[in-house]
């Protein structure tokens, strides 16, 4: 059983190996660890198209997950200076990512489509905001 303080909150959680020799952080950390990696693939599987490409080709395979888990990490690295220039800490979220470019191509669109000055829009004070339209506060 592995306790933990989260605030003025405990947490227990029960954790089982087949390998009896294993001490109990060890067993935690490997949890910990798999917890993160579905995380990664549940991402890659949501926002980045890791299954949505046909081929059987094993070269042309390997690269497109290649390219879908470098794009999870492009954002993540982003997210991280985005948290470090504002010195803030908070769960990565691909939702609120893939949220600000869906809402970036719009804006852009509707700027290209009505011939609107794109610095006079992009540089006022509200832009900022409205690009967070609709992301998971943490």
């Amino acid at each position: 059983m592995v306790s933990k303080k989260v605030g003025n909150k405990y947490g227990e959680v029960l954790l089982f190996s087949t390998d009896l020799k294993i001490d109990a952080l060890q067993i935690y950390l490997y949890y910990a660890a798999r917890f993160q990696i579905e995380f990664i693939f549940r991402y890659a599987k949501g926002f980045t198209g890791l299954t949505d490409y046909q081929n059987r080709d094993s070269r042309l395979l390997h690269y497109h997950f290649n390219v879908s888990l470098a794009a999870l990490n492009v954002a993540k690295l982003q997210d991280r200076e985005l948290q470090k220039k504002h010195h803030v800490q908070h769960a990565f979220s691909m939702t609120n990512w893939s949220q600000k470019y869906n809402l970036e191509i719009v804006i852009n669109r509707f700027i290209d489509m009505f011939d609107f000055d794109q610095t006079l829009i992009k540089s006022h004070p509200n832009f900022q905001h409205m690009m967070e339209f609709g992301n998971v506060n943490h």
